[in-house]
């Protein structure tokens, strides 16, 4: 194995495969980026492979294959055209796209890569350049497993807290939960939250089947539920990912209760036209803990058809 000038990005050799991926992909995804040095779109793809590779400052590993020089690996992958990327997470291969794609279609392709992988606990960083291994930040995702301290404000446990009886709802409710990757720690305890208190919900992170088509899937869930939650916070506003299902939800005439998760007080008033064109007037759930929020989603599912 060669590492890159770049940091978080690696060329792989046939016997560095078992250590530099399989092995790495048990702490962080591991996206494997096979390509050829005569192939036009290869030379468009790995440029915004490997700034994204830095952007996400470590939460995935890129491995970039010669499929000229690696020829095994490309046929036990079964690569019929290049290039092709695949993610391996927790030693298992998922494949995400072939062809050139524009920036913001590949970052949506890695948000769900660590969405996927956070369900199957993996959530390391990688070593900085210097080193230094730099603790995940507030707000960033750690997966199902984190504790509820990392959200940004208090929890109250889910164990203590009696079910809610304040609103009757009706049996047909379904919540597709909408967030960005970074709020996936508190989107886990809501949803968690939700479920016991007997509501239907999906979440991307615990729902996905690995392999199948993401956008297929999505666009399936949010058809067949009855509301969409969003998690609203500075990077969820900014995900093309998040934006997507918006667009789905109001076009399939799905009610939107949102959630506000950023700790900024100011967050509201800075949001983007399109954001306030779709939220309009519907009042926005502050979030103080699953089991508030999810008492004051209970109440207003009561009343939002």
């Amino acid at each position: 194995m060669s590492r890159s000038a770049l940091p978080y990005v690696v060329d792989v050799r046939e016997a560095d495969f078992p250590t530099s991926v399989l092995a790495q992909s048990n702490s962080v995804p591991v996206v494997v980026d096979m390509w050829a040095s005569w192939c036009g779109p290869c030379q468009q793809l790995t440029p915004i492979l490997e700034k994204l590779a830095g952007e996400f400052d470590g939460r995935f590993l890129l491995a970039r294959i010669d499929v000229d020089a690696e020829q095994r690996i490309a046929q036990a992958f079964q690569v019929q055209s290049i290039p092709t990327v695949y993610a391996i997470i927790a030693g298992q291969p998922v494949p995400l796209f072939q062809g050139a794609l524009a920036e913001h279609q590949v970052r949506e392709y890695l948000e769900q890569t660590l969405n996927v992988a956070a369900e199957s606990g993996v959530t390391g960083r990688l070593p900085q350049p210097d080193g230094m291994i730099r603790p995940i930040r507030l707000g960033e995702s750690r997966g199902p497993a984190a504790s509820a301290s990392a959200t940004s404000a208090p929890t109250t446990s889910a164990a203590s807290t009696p079910p809610q009886e304040s609103a009757v709802l009706p049996e047909a409710l379904k919540l597709f939960v909408s967030h960005a990757s970074e709020d996936s720690v508190a989107a886990t305890d809501i949803v968690s939250e939700l479920d016991r208190c007997g509501m239907a919900t999906w979440l991307a992170t615990r729902d996905i089947q690995v392999g199948e088509n993401y956008a297929a899937q999505i666009y399936n869930a949010i058809v067949d539920s009855s509301h969409l939650v969003v998690l609203l916070s500075p990077a969820s506003v900014a995900s093309q990912h998040v934006q997507r299902e918006m667009n789905l939800a109001l076009d399939q005439g799905k009610s939107v209760l949102p959630l506000i998760v950023s700790s900024n007080s100011d967050f509201m008033s800075s949001l983007p036209a399109e954001w306030k064109y779709w939220l309009g007037v519907v009042q926005v759930v502050p979030y103080t803990g699953p089991s508030e929020a999810v008492s004051t989603l209970v109440k207003r599912l009561s009343t939002v058809k």
